[in-house]
């Protein structure tokens, strides 16, 4: 065997080895399509505000803009103060939007705070506790820190 054979052996093999790869592999992965899975279950947003009157509108606009087919909205007045009874009514006859609303009446032992009514650190005993043993933990270390032999 010369070598002008050899080499003809060599780059029939490498040829056929290409066109397998192209014809069963490469081929079928040009060709394949990739299936869209559809997701069909039904999908409830469920939004709860207290006082939002003012961006319930942008919100629902932007929740109906949505490309999923199957879903509803519901919302629920958390037992506002403001005007946002009336801002629900628009929505009343929606096929897509369920308005709920929370009455003071229905768990009498929740009890709303007023909005802007914030509860200091010194009334919550849980709190005084955490604070009172961190400031004793704090003490005790800085204590062990400046002792000398």
């Amino acid at each position: 065997m010369n070598i002008a054979t050899v080499c003809l052996v060599i780059f029939s093999f490498l040829f056929l080895v290409q066109l397998y790869y192209y014809l069963f592999i490469y081929l079928k992965l040009a060709i394949h399509k990739e299936q869209k899975k559809i997701f069909t279950k039904a999908v409830s947003v469920v939004v709860c505000g207290y006082n939002e009157e003012k961006h319930w509108q942008a919100l629902v606009a932007k929740l109906l803009l949505q490309d999923y087919p199957n879903f509803e909205i519901v919302l629920v007045n958390d037992q506002s103060t403001d005007n946002t009874k009336f801002v629900f009514i628009q929505w009343e006859n929606h096929p897509k939007i369920n308005r709920k609303s929370t009455n003071k009446n229905e768990n009498p032992k929740v009890k709303r705070r007023p909005q802007n009514d914030y509860t200091q650190l010194e009334n919550n005993s849980f709190q005084k506790q955490f604070v009172s043993k961190n400031k004793t933990a704090q003490n005790s270390s800085r204590s062990n820190n400046f002792r000398r032999k």
